[in-house]
């Protein structure tokens, strides 16, 4: 389990990293007001658009809250009540900057394709971020509660007999045997004999299983040589991984894999803390782009594409939010090697949308200047085929590199 103080850290970051973001984009908000299109939208458009400006306005005071509670209640100590603090506040942080994304995705919408359409726009974006920020991590966060329960068996026993007390004596300092002390459920007879005959069976087993455990080759660390799969404390397959885990069983040598999982961690967090805030502005100017003048006069078929490039930022945005919630809801903020595969995934999975979002607008943006379909369609392509080129096929091509040269 990770140090309060990283615990805490991780924490802050990820609020840091949101709010940064949810500051870009109610800039852009305010900034909507003002443009000409504004007046052009419709009553209702305007109040939604005054809707989502509230509901981001609460979720960067929400955002905003852990630093102020940090520096004024706690006066910059690491404790546990400001991890728990920060964790609740997160929680309900990311629920109203669905809803705004998904309001202003229903007004830009509305502008390109109509009201129809722009309400499954709308209700798409809204439905993501709700799945990605609640659904997946409660589903995620039960379904690793039940598989750290400890399974009934030997070592149940063995936990049984070690937390017990000692021979003869029962938990109130009563002697076992006597009359009317005897355990609910037990046959006629039990008493003290019987207690230390039951002692004894189960501390024969303990040895049994330690002899057996020592044979396969597990020591006291329970490091190498565990037998199959069995998920065993401080395994891969506990909730709860060792800090000073290494993926792919990998250590220092050579320079690789010698990072902690705190600092393994850390840097996917950056990763994404890195990415967030210039995705969410890219999709504050699309918004932007949707009230001015210039965007009436466009093809529809530009429209189209600028429209599609909203939704895929939009899921940009989601997916690379999606881990600070995960670690809040699923890990409690503790460091796990499983959280830094889900991190890891996360992030990579987001640049797929984030290529095609900066692709779909250079298409608008070339169309603008150029008026040429051909031009403009190029322009996208080599972009696009830039992008994945870059964070894809080199990064793929030099992995595959290096499974065959170890």
């Amino acid at each position: 389990m990770a140090e309060l103080k990283n615990r805490v850290r991780s924490g802050l970051g990820e609020a840091r990293m949101l709010v940064f973001g949810a500051q870009v984009l109610l800039g852009f908000q305010f900034r909507a007001a003002f443009e000409e299109g504004f007046e052009a939208l419709p009553v209702w458009s305007q109040a939604l658009l005054l809707c989502g400006l509230g509901l981001m306005l609460l979720a960067v005071g929400l955002l905003v809250a852990p630093t102020a509670y940090h520096r004024i209640v706690e006066r910059g100590e690491d404790t546990e009540e400001l991890r728990k603090f920060t964790s609740r506040v997160m929680l309900w942080a990311l629920l109203p900057f669905a809803f705004a994304l998904g309001l202003n995705l229903f007004v830009a919408g509305e502008q390109i394709v109509g009201r129809k359409w722009a309400v499954a726009a709308g209700f798409v974006v809204l439905a993501a971020g709700l799945f990605f920020w609640y659904l997946l991590e409660f589903y995620h966060r039960r379904a690793r509660a039940g598989a750290a329960a400890p399974e009934r068996g030997p070592n149940s026993i063995v936990a049984h007999v070690s937390a017990a007390p000692a021979p003869g004596i029962m938990s109130d300092g009563t002697q076992a045997g006597e009359a009317g002390v005897v355990e609910a459920g037990a046959p006629p007879g039990t008493g003290q004999g019987a207690a230390r005959d039951l002692t004894q069976g189960s501390t024969r087993v303990e040895e049994e299983m330690t002899a057996g455990d020592l044979a396969a080759g597990v020591g006291v660390g329970g490091g190498a040589g565990r037998r199959g799969d069995e998920p065993r404390a401080g395994g891969e397959n506990d909730p709860r991984e060792r800090m000073d885990a290494k993926p792919d069983g990998r250590d220092g040598d050579g320079g690789r894999g010698g990072a902690s999982i705190s600092d393994r961690i850390d840097q996917v967090l950056t990763d994404a803390r890195v990415l967030l805030p210039g995705a969410q502005a890219l999709l504050g100017f699309q918004f932007i782009a949707v009230l001015t003048e210039s965007f009436t006069q466009l093809p529809d078929g530009a429209k189209y594409v600028h429209l599609l490039s909203l939704l895929m930022m939009a899921l940009t945005i989601i997916l690379l939010m999606t881990p600070a919630a995960y670690h809040r809801i699923v890990e409690q903020g503790d460091e796990t090697e499983h959280f830094h595969r889900f991190a890891s995934r996360f992030v990579v999975a987001a640049l797929v949308p984030l290529a095609l979002g900066i692709s779909g607008d250079v298409y608008v943006v070339v169309r603008k200047v150029t008026d040429s379909q051909l031009l403009s369609v190029v322009s996208a392509l080599v972009s696009l085929a830039m992008f994945w080129e870059l964070w894809f096929g080199l990064t793929l091509y030099r992995r595959t590199q290096r499974r065959f040269a170890d």
